[in-house]
């Protein structure tokens, strides 16, 4: 990043800060990414797209967040938006840096310690087949919410996986809808999208069955969580922001009177409102400058503080309970939670720390289905009121977010962000890479010893998981398991994989040995843990595992043949295990989310214990070269690329920028044969549909 200055501003990226004259200008580390990459490209529209997959890597959040940054932005640099001098909005494409920049240093940063969040991108594009609609009157609107389904089902569940998965459409829309809700007594469905005159988003409602979407806001921008109905479907209560003197940008409950009323303030410092079932008081998340509380107000405006922290909260359908997360949707861990409206009997119902992006009730009360990002992708859950172990709703690759259940029972619908990958192979990291494979549904790939085949993870939606192999050559792809296994790794002799699959009771991840030419697996790391990302040592006598521990990850080293233990190392997130090649070190990586500065980077430790060291502010995938004195590893966002970095220390050097038919693809991995040659890359391009889960039609 170059040091500029622009205005009476310095921008420095070495040091990450923002300076007029003395004083340092406080930005969120997302503000100062959205500044510092729009500054790189002043004179070029950085599209909204772009923008949200640099700083938002990895992170479940829409194009909302890209506008809070943007607004907080205008607010710390005394910018207008309708008379810009620093960042201009363009219509319908992005954001534009109009100043005039004056370059003081032009040399590439060493080691930039680049911890901004990344999203796995979400890509929103309203098509503009919605138009025709967005002119209805009154009366159309009064004929929508006229269409109701009167009767509920009887409110027993049968469990999710005997339920079916599809795409809620045909319509485009559903392409470019998300954060859906379900109307209280009917099949109905609100949900958040672009305005196509604005970009503005806007709430709209549909039905799950076709139609034409029917747009109830205009020229407001509808952010934060998703918006609900109220117990009598007479209106929808939202969230949106607004700058505050002392608080900076915040958030305020607005309620829009269905069928076509005008949108009012509704409480102030708030969001993530929910009514209760009789309608006569409201549940939401109240900011203050110490935090986020959940609070609830009364119809005569006294309000009581039931938790001190917590964000989503949602009323449960009886009304004898709110759940409520502690994880940050914007991005941080927390759990699940639960209290009575009183504030009495407040339980936390699970005990696995993760973010969350959406929760819902079952419609007896009885259970709480929930987004979380726990080990992997985000996917929904379920746990029952009660306590116990919560079972997965959804599995596989893809992100799943603000799940919502109709008022009978027999629809979950929710946002779910699927990827296609890209596989590319080169004889050495700075070689020409060819396109070997692109294919949907896969949750990892891994390069055999001698770069012969790729072993994948496969499992995309509507069709059965799989372990494949496929010979780079021919490519023959030939299945040699049913498992679901979200990581996989090759033992030495190239015929056997280690993978992390389910264990027989489905509660957590083991990991199992298995022979590429047939027979059953074998579980190698087993019990009560959730374990992934296998290793295995060169001379296949041990195996290193992330096991799943209180307050993040363990990086686990176990003896096959003694089948003993030993704890390298503990952090809040550990990710992609290697082995050096003469098996003296392992090297991970950790996540490049704010939240994670302590175990973000690349690290390096004696397999047999020791201190960690970490050789790399940033970046992720580390694989050894030939010899073990240098890894090579992925960086995102202006930076990306592979990188290497001497094990005797210095800054990393670039080794190879994406080339230009990886043009927006996105790093999601890389893994070598032995001695680093060839390496395989990992790709993938993301898409976002609405997606519904429904019983079997004899249920």
């Amino acid at each position: 990043m170059t040091e500029h200055t622009f205005g009476d501003y310095v921008l420095d990226g070495r040091r990450r800060t923002l300076r007029r004259g003395e004083e340092e200008i406080h930005l969120g580390e997302r503000s100062f990414g959205v500044l510092e990459l729009l500054v790189e490209n002043a004179g070029r529209v950085v599209g909204r797209q772009e923008l949200i997959d640099a700083v938002w890597h990895d992170v479940a959040v829409s194009d909302d967040s890209l506008a809070r940054a943007v607004s907080d932005l205008r607010s710390a640099l005394g910018d207008d938006s309708s008379q810009p001098r620093f960042i201009r909005t363009v219509h319908r494409r992005g954001y534009l840096f109009v100043a005039r920049l004056t370059p003081i240093e032009d040399t590439l940063p060493q080691a930039l310690p680049d911890m901004r969040p990344r999203r796995r991108p979400i890509r929103i594009v309203l098509l503009l087949t919605a138009v025709g609609v967005l002119l209805l009157a009154t009366a159309a609107t009064v004929r929508w919410l006229d269409h109701r389904s009167g009767n509920l089902a009887d409110s027993s569940l049968p469990e999710f996986n005997e339920w079916r998965l599809r795409a809620l459409g045909p319509s485009p829309f559903t392409a470019s809808a998300f954060k859906p809700a379900f109307a209280k007594t009917s099949n109905l469905l609100s949900v958040v999208a672009p305005d196509p005159h604005t970009d503005a988003h806007s709430i709209f409602l549909l039905r799950p069955d076709g139609g034409e979407p029917l747009q109830l806001t205009r020229n407001m921008e509808v952010r934060g969580p998703t918006p609900e109905f109220t117990a009598d479907d007479s209106a929808i209560v939202f969230t949106r922001f607004r700058t505050d003197t002392k608080l900076g940008l915040v958030p305020d409950v607005w309620r829009l009177p269905l069928p076509a009323g005008s949108p009012s303030l509704l409480v102030k410092n708030a969001s993530a409102a929910s009514t209760s079932p009789d309608g006569r008081r409201l549940v939401y998340a109240a900011v203050t400058p110490t935090g986020t509380s959940i609070r609830i107000r009364n119809q005569d405006g006294r309000e009581l503080e039931i938790a001190e922290h917590g964000f989503w909260p949602r009323w449960s359908p009886d009304g004898s309970w709110i759940a409520f997360t502690t994880s940050d949707p914007e991005g941080g861990e927390g759990n699940i939670h639960v209290v009575r409206p009183d504030g009495s009997g407040h339980r936390v119902l699970t005990n696995n720390p993760s973010q969350h992006y959406g929760l819902c009730w079952t419609p007896d009360s009885s259970r709480v289905i929930f987004a979380s990002k726990s080990g992997g992708p985000t996917t929904l859950w379920s746990v029952d009121v009660a306590g116990g172990v919560p079972g997965s709703v959804t599995r596989g690759p893809g992100i799943c977010t603000s799940p919502t259940m109709s008022a009978d029972g027999r629809r979950l619908v929710f946002s779910y962000s699927h990827r296609r990958w890209h596989l590319f192979l080169a004889s050495s990291a700075d070689e020409a890479a060819r396109r070997i494979l692109v294919t949907p549904g896969v949750q990892a790939a891994a390069l055999s010893p001698d770069g012969s085949r790729v072993a994948l993870a496969e499992g995309a939606e509507g069709q059965s998981p799989a372990v494949s192999v496929i010979d780079v050559d021919t490519m023959e792809r030939r299945t040699v398991s049913g498992m679901a296994a979200s990581s996989l790794a090759w033992m030495p002799d190239g015929e056997s994989l280690l993978v992390a699959a389910p264990a027989p009771d489905r509660k957590n991840d083991w990991i199992w040995q298995m022979g590429i030419g047939g027979g059953l697996p074998e579980p190698i790391m087993e019990g009560g843990a959730h374990w992934r990302s296998p290793s295995a040592s060169p001379d296949g006598s041990m195996v290193a595992a992330l096991r799943r521990a209180v307050n993040g990850w363990e990086l686990v080293v176990r003896h096959l043949d003694r089948a003993e233990d030993r704890v390298v190392a503990q952090r809040s997130v550990i990710e992609a295990p290697r082995w050096s090649p003469d098996g003296r070190f392992l090297a991970w990586s950790g996540s490049q989310r704010p939240e994670d500065v302590d175990s973000g980077g690349v690290w390096t430790c004696e397999s047999s214990g020791g201190t960690p060291r970490r050789v790399a502010l940033d970046g992720a995938w580390p694989v050894w070269e030939r010899g073990g004195g240098h890894l090579l590893f992925g960086r995102f966002l202006h930076h990306r690329g592979i990188w290497r970095v001497s094990m005797d220390g210095g800054s990393p050097e670039l080794v190879r920028a994406m080339d230009s038919e990886m043009d927006g693809l996105y790093l999601e991995g890389l893994d070598t044969g032995r001695g680093c040659a060839p390496i395989l890359f990992n790709l993938a391009r993301y898409t976002v549909e609405l997606y519904v889960l429904e019983p079997p039609e004899e249920m």
